[in-house]
């Protein structure tokens, strides 16, 4: 099998792998795009790892509100309120990157280097590096990790001012 026969191959296969190294619980359907997240009125998705008694526990779900000591998440359960310092790990997703629209496009242009002729073996590859690359970034712009300060995880909760009082954490509907 010729060079040029495998990297076509191989081409799609690392692509894909770096779209989907990125990865999150999130439900389909539930992140909006990036142009619909600046309207969505739901909080974003939250995947944390916390500290509850000396055990580690995870909830997952949407992000509701972010206090100045506590975090409220709406999850299958109805929600979780997380002290601040029980985060050990986790990451908040607010839209969906869409990271196999930019492996169509790099596809695409690799293809596209058809045109060089010979040139091909250079530009072929650099449009592999280069796209795995950008489709990893593309990938990632939308997540905060945690453990972050308040500040940084207030704009992407339903209430970003904090919870509300009087507001029932339980009765909220969830997105959906």
């Amino acid at each position: 099998m010729s060079g040029i026969k495998r990297l076509g191959l191989l081409a799609p296969t690392l692509l894909m792998a770096s779209a989907c190294a990125i990865q999150h619980s999130s439900p389909d359907g539930f992140l909006p795009s990036s142009e619909k997240a600046q309207e969505d009125a739901f909080g974003a998705w939250i995947d944390v790892i916390y500290s509850d008694g000396g055990q580690h526990r995870q909830a997952t779900g949407e992000l509701i509100a972010v206090g100045p000591d506590s975090i409220w998440v709406k999850d299958a359960t109805g929600g979780v309120v997380l002290p601040l310092g029980a985060q050990v790990s986790g990451r908040v997703v607010w839209y969906d990157s869409d990271p196999g629209k930019m492996v169509g496009a790099v596809l695409l242009g690799m293809v596209s280097t058809i045109s060089n002729g010979y040139f091909l073996i250079f530009t072929a590859p650099l449009w592999l590096i280069g796209g795995s690359i950008s489709v990893r970034i593309q990938g990632e712009l939308p997540i905060v990790e945690l453990p972050a300060v308040p500040s940084q995880l207030s704009p992407y909760a339903r209430f970003p001012q904090g919870m509300p009082p009087g507001v029932d954490l339980w009765a909220l509907k969830p997105k959906g």
